[in-house]
């Protein structure tokens, strides 16, 4: 499938976690952000937008690369971060303290509470 038609097959993807989270898509690389203040509702919002992009995934015979599959979470220096696993075919998404999102290099020293997934679709 060509870049654009595949952009095509893939422009609804944001629309089931528009509540919980913010997707950006680039090429066959989806990034979901996920904020919140407080730590259940933070932790709800992960496994719920998770489980919706998966659900999506598996809808439209899609799935998910775990090798170029990570997790990170920003939290300020004085609040811990949340103990989260999210998990993928009962295999753990591996947690990582930096990565590269559009060719920026950014680590997990933010302020507030995000968590940051990319997941290629191939």
């Amino acid at each position: 499938m060509g870049p654009l038609l595949f952009l095509i097959y893939i422009n609804d993807l944001p629309k089931t976690v528009n509540d919980i989270a913010k997707l950006i898509l680039f090429a066959d690389d989806t990034t979901i952000l996920i904020t919140s203040p407080n730590r259940s509702d933070f932790k709800l919002k992960v496994s719920t937008a998770f489980n919706l992009v998966k659900e999506w995934l598996n809808s439209n015979l899609l799935c998910i690369n775990l090798n170029k599959t990570h997790f990170m979470q920003f939290t300020t220096i004085n609040k811990p971060k949340s103990h989260l696993q999210v998990t993928h075919l009962n295999k753990q998404i591996s947690t990582v303290p930096n990565t590269v999102f559009l060719g920026i290099h950014i680590n997990d020293k933010i302020i507030g509470k995000i968590i940051l997934i990319t997941f290629s679709q191939n």
